[in-house]
C-alpha cells in the first residue's frame, strides 16, 4: 500500500510539474508579444522569421516576397554555374592547343556535363579520345585494351556529336577517319564521306579519304574519278601532288586488268 501511494503521488508531481512549465512558457509569450510594438510584432511574423524557424510562408504577400528573393539567388547560382561551364571549354581548347589531349579530354567531359547538347564539345572529345588512344600503342600488348576502349569513346562521342548536329562536317570526317584507319571499315566509312561531299563539295581532305575508301572496297573508277576531282579543286600544292599520284596508280590497276 506505501508502494502504491508513492508512486501515486510521483505521477500527481510529474503532471504538476509539466503544467507549470506549460503555464511558464504562455506567460512567457505572453510578455514577449506584450514587450512588442506592432512593427517588431510584424517582424517577428514576417517571412525571414518564419524562414529562421523552418517554417514555409503562407500567405500571398510572403509567398511574393519569397519568390522574390530566392530568384535573384537563383539567378545568381546559374550565372555562376554558367560561368564554370565556360571556364571549361577555355580550359579545354587551351589543353588542346598544347597538345595535352588527356587533361584536354577531362576538361571536355566537364564542359560537356554543363552543356550536354553542345556537338562542338563531344567532337572534341572524340578527337582527343582517339589521339590518346594512339598512344596507347607505348605500351606493347599490354595497352591494347586500353587502346581499344578509347577508340570505343571516340567513335561514341563523334556519334553523339552527329546526333546534336547531322550535318556538323568535322564529326563525320573524324568518325570516317577512325573507320578507316582504326576500326579496318571502309565500307562504315563511305556514306560519312558521300554525306560530307554533299555539304562541303570543295572538301579535299575527304576526297582524298574518299578515293582511299574506294580503292579498298574494289571500286576503281569511283576512285579514279574522285582523285582526278581532288587534284582539279585543290590550291595545295602537296594535296595535288597526292591526289594526281594516286588517280595515276589506280588508272595502272584499271589499264592492267
Amino acid at each position: 500500500m506505501a508502494t502504491t501511494k508513492l508512486r501515486s503521488d510521483s505521477l500527481v508531481a510529474r503532471r504538476l510539474l509539466r503544467g507549470a512549465l506549460a503555464a511558464c512558457g504562455l506567460l512567457a509569450l505572453a510578455v514577449l508579444v506584450a514587450s512588442c510594438g506592432s512593427e517588431d510584432l510584424k517582424r517577428l511574423l514576417s517571412l525571414e522569421d518564419r524562414a529562421a524557424v523552418g517554417a514555409p510562408p503562407q500567405s500571398v504577400e510572403e509567398l511574393k516576397a519569397g519568390i522574390a528573393r530566392y530568384s535573384k539567388e537563383a539567378s545568381r547560382v546559374v550565372e555562376a554555374t554558367e560561368k564554370v561551364g565556360i571556364y571549361y571549354k577555355i580550359l579545354a581548347s587551351r589543353l588542346l592547343e598544347k597538345r595535352l589531349y588527356g587533361e584536354a579530354y577531362e576538361a571536355l567531359v566537364k564542359a560537356i556535363e554543363y552543356y550536354p547538347e553542345s556537338p562542338t564539345l563531344y567532337y572534341k572529345a572524340g578527337y582527343s579520345a582517339g589521339l590518346i588512344a594512339r598512344g596507347k600503342a607505348a605500351l606493347g600488348p599490354e595497352g591494347a585494351a586500353e587502346r581499344q576502349k578509347w577508340l570505343a569513346t571516340a567513335e561514341s562521342c563523334y556519334k553523339a556529336a552527329l546526333s546534336a548536329s547531322p550535318r556538323f562536317t568535322e564529326a563525320m570526317y573524324g568518325l570516317a577517319v577512325l573507320y578507316e584507319f582504326e576500326f579496318d571499315r571502309p565500307d562504315a566509312a563511305l556514306p560519312l564521306l558521300r554525306s560530307l561531299l554533299e555539304i562541303d563539295t570543295r572538301n579535299v581532305d575527304a576526297m582524298l579519304l574518299l578515293g582511299r575508301v574506294y580503292y579498298r572496297l574494289g571500286r576503281l573508277e569511283d576512285a579514279a574519278t574522285v582523285y582526278e576531282t581532288a587534284a582539279r579543286v585543290t590550291t595545295v600544292r602537296e594535296k595535288k601532288a597526292a591526289a594526281e599520284a594516286n588517280r595515276k596508280r589506280v588508272v595502272e590497276e584499271l589499264g592492267g586488268k
